[in-house]
C-alpha cells in the first residue's frame, strides 16, 4: 500500500503530551515531561539533560571524567564573562585570573610545571640550564618564611628573640664576598646574649673590641705585640746564669756565643727571665741572648736605632724619648692628662716652618690668620671668626709692603653683641709710612678682621689672635 505526500506540516509547533514521558527506543531519547529533564542513553534523567555514555560538542569532547579538544594541540577554554567566576566544586577562578578556594587548601598534584618551573616533592627547580629562581614582592612587600621575613631593602629579619641560623654540611662553609665591609651587631658589656652559644661574634661598644664566645666566656680579638729584646754579655768562663730583659721562655730565646748559636734545652734553658747555660761560655766570648715574646700591651714603643722611645710607666704617665746620639726624655704626658716638657723652657711646640694653626684654652684660643692685597678695595677680610663661638678678640696685626718699604705693627681689640661689633686700635708702629687701615664688623654670623690697604703693592697682612671663648 502506498502512501501519498500530505502538504503542509504533520505535528503541531507545540506538542502536548498531557503529563505523559515519551521515549524512544526504551532510553535512546528520554523525555521526562513532568519533571521538564531529557534523558540520552538514560531513561531516568536527573539534570536538565543527562547523557550516559561519550559526548561531543563541535570539537570538545567529553569520556567519562575526561573533556578534551578532538583537534591536534587544541585548547579546553572555560571562560566567564564580564566579573564573573568559573567555579569549580570549592574552586573558582575570577576575572583577574586569581585563583580561590572557598575554604582550605588549594592543592596541586605532584609534579607540578608552570612554564620553566618545576615542583617535585619538596623541590623547586627551573628547567632551562642555569636558570634562576626569582620570588619578587611588589613595592613595599615582603618574603615570609614562618618566622623569617626579607623586605625590599634586602633585609632579613626573624620572629622575635628568634635566631638566623646559617647552616652547612660535609666541608662547607658560609661565605661573605664582596669589596666592602660586613656589619656585625654591636652593643655594650651588659647587652651581651644571655644565652651565649659557642662562635657567637660582636663588637663590645664599651671596650670597642670584637669579642667571641668560646664557650664558657666573652673573650677579646686583640691584636698582640711582638716583642724583640737583646741582652749582650761578654764571658768570662765561669758565669752560667744570665738575666734577661723580658721574661721569657727556653723556645722564644735565641743565645748566641760569637755568633754561633745554641741549642735550647740542650745547651740552656730560661725560667722567667732567667737564662742559665749547661756549661759557662768561656772568656772573651760575645753572648747575645734574643727573647721573643707576644703581648697584648707593652709598657714601650722604640725605633730600630734605639734613639726614639714612648714609654708608658705605670702611675707617671707617657714619656717621649728622642735624641740623635743618647736617649733622653723629651716631653711627659702626666696620669693627670698634663703635657708638659722634660726640662723647663728648653723644647718648643712647632718650629718656623711648621707651626700650630689654632691652640684652645678652656677660655679661649689663640690662632693666626694671613691676607695678601694687590689693590687699595676697601675692608678686605684679614680673618673671619664665627660670632657663636667667640665673643670678643685682641688682634696683633703686622702689615709689610716690601716694595714701599713701609713696615706697620698695631693692635686692634673688638667686641659684639650678636648683631653690632665695636673696636678700638692702640700701639700703632710705623716705619715710613703706614700700609692699611684697620676696622671690624659683624657679618653673617662672624666677627670680621678687615683692612684697607693704602697701596696697590703686594703687602702682607698677618694676624695674631687672642679670641675669647663665648
Amino acid at each position: 500500500m502506498a502512501l501519498g505526500k500530505i502538504s503542509g506540516p504533520m505535528l503541531l509547533t507545540n506538542l502536548e503530551r498531557q503529563g505523559i514521558d515519551l521515549s524512544i527506543e526504551t532510553n535512546l531519547f528520554y523525555v521526562d515531561v513532568s519533571n521538564a529533564k531529557v534523558g540520552i542513553n538514560s531513561a531516568s534523567p536527573d539534570k536538565l539533560l543527562t547523557v550516559e555514555g561519550n559526548a561531543r560538542v563541535d570539537n570538545v569532547a567529553i569520556e567519562n571524567d575526561t573533556i578534551s579538544n578532538v583537534l591536534g594541540n587544541g585548547n579546553v577554554s572555560i571562560q566567564s564573562t564580564g566579573t564573573g567566576n568559573v567555579n569549580l566544586r570549592n574552586l573558582w577562578v575570577d576575572s583577574n585570573n586569581i585563583i580561590s578556594a572557598a575554604s582550605g587548601n588549594i592543592e596541586l598534584g605532584n609534579p607540578v610545571v608552570v612554564e620553566n618551573f618545576f615542583i617535585s616533592a619538596n623541590t623547586i627547580t627551573n628547567t632551562l640550564a642555569n636558570g634562576n629562581i626569582e620570588l619578587l614582592p611588589t613595592g613595599s612587600g615582603i618574603l615570609k618564611f614562618t618566622n623569617l621575613e626579607l623586605d625590599a631593602n634586602n633585609n632579613f629579619t626573624a620572629a622575635a628573640n628568634a635566631n638566623i641560623t646559617l647552616i652547612t654540611s660535609g666541608i662547607g662553609s658560609v661565605g661573605f664576598v664582596g669589596n666592602y665591609a660586613t656589619i656585625l651587631p654591636a652593643g655594650n658589656t651588659s647587652q651581651r646574649p644571655s644565652s651565649p652559644v659557642t662562635g657567637m661574634l660582636r663588637i663590645n661598644s664599651e671596650t670597642f673590641t670584637i669579642e667571641f664566645y668560646d664557650g664558657g666566656k666573652w673573650q677579646s680579638i686583640s691584636d698582640e705585640i711582638v716583642l724583640i729584646s737583646s741582652d749582650k754579655y761578654v764571658g768570662d768562663g765561669n758565669t752560667n746564669v744570665y738575666a734577661l730583659t723580658q721574661s721569657a721562655t727556653t723556645a722564644g730565646v735565641i743565645a748566641s756565643l760569637d755568633g754561633a748559636v745554641a741549642i735550647p734545652g740542650d745547651d740552656y734553658n730560661v725560667a722567667g727571665n732567667v737564662l742559665t747555660f749547661v756549661s759557662a761560655p768561656a772568656s772573651n766570648v760575645t753572648v747575645e741572648l734574643r727573647s721573643i715574646t707576644t703581648v697584648d700591651t707593652t709598657g714601650s714603643l722604640a725605633s730600630s736605632d734605639g734613639l726614639i722611645q714612648v714609654v708608658l710607666e705605670d702611675n707617671v704617665g707617657i714619656k717621649f724619648y728622642a735624641d740623635d746620639a743618647i736617649v733622653s726624655e723629651r716631653w711627659r704626658i702626666d696620669i693627670d692628662g698634663h703635657f708638659t716638657p722634660a726640662i723647663d723652657n728648653t723644647y718648643t711646640i712647632g718650629n718656623v716652618t711648621s707651626g700650630i694653626g689654632m691652640l684652645y684654652f678652656s677660655n679661649c684660643a689663640i690662632l693666626e690668620t694671613t691676607l695678601t692685597t694687590t689693590a687699595t678695595t676697601p675692608d678686605q677680610v684679614i680673618g673671619t671668626f664665627a660670632g657663636a663661638d667667640f665673643s670678643s678678640a685682641e688682634f696683633s696685626i703686622e702689615g709689610i709692603d716690601s716694595t714701599g718699604s713701609k713696615y706697620q705693627k698695631t693692635k686692634v681689640m673688638a667686641i659684639h653683641n650678636g648683631s653690632t661689633a665695636e673696636f678700638t686700635e692702640y700701639g700703632n708702629i710705623t716705619l715710613t709710612g703706614t700700609c692699611g687701615d684697620f676696622s671690624v664688623d659683624y657679618n653673617s654670623g662672624n666677627l670680621r678682621l678687615l683692612v684697607t690697604p693704602n697701596s696697590a703693592n703686594s703687602t702682607v697682612f698677618k694676624s695674631c689672635c687672642v679670641m675669647t671663648l663665648v
